[in-house]
This record gives structure tokens, C-alpha cells and sequence, in this order.
């Protein structure tokens, strides 16, 4: 275990330095809270938007398949759209962000029907909490 934590480390440190972390939920329809393994994901200055929704979810938190392939896409999408409105502060800072996995899958829901129209009623507004580096 102490083997692959200090590979993970390594990789990291080839990935760049922490551009935007994201603190994350996943609550049910009920609205209780699944508990997530780790809650926080981090992406890299050198790491796609893709690969690193797919460590959190896969590798830090692994779920099952079926849960990935309904989050991976709108996470990916979510980071992206998290990127483009990040302040000019984030080139020297960590940006920090929070967000539900489940408003997310739903955000990303509205944005990609044909019709425009909204399949929910919750938004995965970020709420971009105070940069800490």
C-alpha cells in the first residue's frame, strides 16, 4: 500500500502543481448525503479534465462501473465549465470549488438535450469557496 501511495506521488508531481480542487457530494433523491471514500478531487496543471474525474471516481473512490459511466462524462464536463470561469487569480493559486455529483449528472442533463429545457430542478451552481493557497 505504502509502494503505490509513493507512485501516485510521483505521477502527481509529473502531472504539475494543483490548479482546481473540487469538494464533492453525492446525494440521493431522498437527499442523504453516500458517503464518498474521498471527497475531494484535484486536478493538475498537465491532466485532462477526463482522466482525473476517472482517478476519483475509479480510483479513490471505487465505484462500481455502472456508477462511473453515469458520472464520468458530466464530472469531466462540470471541470471544464469550472475552468473557464475560474478568476486570473488561478494562475498562481489553487482554485477551489464545490458541487454534488448528482446536480452535476443533472446540469449536464440540460446542457446536452436537444431541447435546451432543464430534466431537473437543481443546478450544480458551484460555491466557490475561498482560495486557500
Amino acid at each position: 500500500a505504502a509502494a503505490a501511495a509513493a507512485a501516485a506521488a510521483a505521477a502527481d508531481a509529473d502531472l504539475g502543481r494543483v490548479i482546481l480542487e473540487a469538494r464533492l457530494s453525492c446525494r440521493d433523491e431522498s437527499g442523504i448525503d453516500v458517503d464518498l471514500e474521498h471527497r475531494s478531487l484535484q486536478l493538475h496543471l498537465c491532466q485532462r479534465g477526463l482522466d482525473a474525474a476517472r482517478r476519483f471516481l475509479e480510483e479513490d473512490n471505487t465505484l462500481a462501473p455502472r456508477f462511473v459511466r453515469r458520472y464520468l462524462r458530466p464530472l469531466s464536463s462540470w471541470l471544464h465549465e469550472q475552468l473557464q470561469a475560474a478568476p486570473p487569480e488561478m494562475a498562481f493559486t489553487t482554485h477551489h470549488v464545490e458541487g454534488d455529483l448528482e446536480e452535476i449528472v443533472c446540469w449536464y442533463s440540460s446542457h446536452a438535450s436537444i431541447t435546451g429545457q432543464a430534466r431537473c430542478c437543481l443546478g450544480p451552481q458551484a460555491r466557490i469557496a475561498k482560495n486557500m493557497s
